[in-house]
């Protein structure tokens, strides 16, 4: 029988990046790999990115408006496209000078509730199999390998681990016994492998947005 692979990744670490997915194409308007999104995709009224469309369908729009509001931001969600590069569409880690005098304290409060309302909506959007553009990225894991088949998930014969990739693999090429072509070598001595393992879509190479994962983590944890 073929021997069945499959990669995983913690559930909520793969969550909050799925918000990340769907916001990535909203505000900064390319892909999360960085490919530029069609630009019909933001067209009034029907575009399914557009304002139109996602105010209607989704529970995590308003709070977004609401969010991007707070940070002071001329990127509306269904406006221009922000600036790439590594500008900050919005500060993450405050209110772009919402703490001058007594008001501090209220936006930060304002901030919180709307990131709170944010994560809340995208939350309840997929309890309830709301389908938006990208929305796709929410499906828990199991129903990508089973496409909704149970017995499919019974034939899954190793787990590769996206936090313990490197172990996970070796582990991999042991069970297939796999070896380098006579003229390679492993990429080290306690490798079977022969290639090393490579980066892309690195965080730090992308825009800002008005909010970070450290944002959702905490929230969820509330």
């Amino acid at each position: 029988r073929m021997l069945v692979a499959f990669a995983s990744r913690e559930p909520i670490g793969r969550f909050v990046a799925s918000i990340f997915e769907v916001l990535e194409r909203l505000i900064n308007r390319v892909s999360p790999s960085g490919e530029l999104m069609d630009a019909s995709m933001y067209v009034e009224p029907s575009g399914p990115l557009s304002a139109t469309v996602l105010s209607r369908t989704t529970s995590w729009h308003a709070p977004l408006q609401t969010l991007l509001a707070l940070n002071g931001s001329s990127h509306a969600a269904n406006g221009s496209a922000a600036h790439r590069g590594g500008t900050d569409v919005g500060n993450s880690g405050g209110n772009n000078g919402g703490n001058s005098g007594g008001n501090g304290g209220a936006a930060l409060n304002a901030r919180e509730a709307a990131i709170y309302d944010l994560v809340s909506g995208f939350v309840s959007d997929l309890e309830c199999g709301i389908v938006y553009s990208a929305s796709e990225h929410m499906a828990t894991q199991i129903s990508f390998l089973t496409s909704g088949d149970l017995e499919r998930g019974a034939h899954l014969d190793v787990q590769i681990r996206l936090s313990n990739i490197s172990a996970d693999l070796e582990r991999l090429g042991k069970l297939l016994r796999y070896s380098p072509p006579n003229d390679a070598r492993p990429v080290s001595n306690s490798s079977v492998w022969k290639c090393a393992l490579g980066t892309e879509n690195v965080a730090d190479a992308k825009a800002k947005l008005v909010i970070s994962k450290e944002d959702v983590f905490s929230t969820l944890k509330r």
